[in-house]
């Protein structure tokens, strides 16, 4: 049998079908081609493009609002300071919430960072030692979000949680006051006093309002941070 090459097998396809469906069948496979091979290329192409440009705005983001909290912490340690100063406490802090990690399910961790404090003159710093809390463990969490504040002695408050107490005991903490941060209805963090063993105590009142005028400061100044 005689073997045609493939421009002698063209031009009888073009006898015999006409050279305008000839050209047709060729655009229609071509196009056949671009849709099932380079759309999924393209496709690919712009998922990875834009999940590079989404890492890249995140990555300028966090950049950004770390600078910005560097920024604003002169801010916050004056706030804290003129709080130990109004209450004669030992220690003024700020626990900031997160979600460090979640379990395999998905469902978020709930944990509680001390990410500021400051101390009178001659009172060690006991921040290091809450870090990174997961608050599940911790009664006082669920307290605090219920009734957004708490001011009373150390033993009062083994009487809500005893885990919490036992630490601050540890600490030489005998009383404390504390009320939540907010962001609107969303609650972020909590803000409050420390008093050892025999140191003059205001009221109640007086923490309190002292707490929640500073508080209000304190959620401007950290809350816009990302704004």
């Amino acid at each position: 049998m005689e073997q045609l090459s493939f421009f002698e097998r063209a031009v009888k396809i073009v006898d015999k079908y006409g050279t305008f469906k000839v050209i047709i069948s060729i655009v229609l496979f071509a196009l056949f081609l671009l849709v099932t091979v380079g759309t999924p290329i393209i496709t690919k192409y712009s998922m990875e493009k834009s999940i590079d440009a989404a890492e890249k705005n995140k990555e300028l983001t966090h950049i950004r609002d770390l600078e910005n909290r560097r920024e604003v912490q002169p801010q916050i340690y004056s706030v804290l300071d003129n709080l130990l100063e109004s209450t004669k406490a030992d220690r003024a802090f700020i626990i900031e919430l997160h979600n460090g990690s979640q379990n395999i399910n998905g469902v978020p961790f709930l944990h509680g960072t001390v990410t500021y404090e400051r101390v009178r003159e001659g009172v060690e710093n006991i921040d290091e030692e809450y870090q990174n809390l997961s608050l599940s463990r911790f009664e006082s969490s669920i307290y605090m979000h219920n009734n957004l504040h708490f001011v009373g002695s150390v033993k009062d408050l083994a009487k809500i949680d005893k885990k919490i107490a036992a630490k601050l005991t540890s600490n030489q903490v005998s009383y404390v006051a504390v009320t939540t941060l907010h962001d609107g209805e969303k609650e972020w963090g909590w803000f409050g006093i420390l008093y050892g063993e025999g140191r003059p105590i205001p009221s109640k009142e007086k923490m309190l309002n002292e707490l929640l005028i500073s508080s209000q400061t304190i959620s401007g100044i950290l809350v816009n941070v990302r704004k």
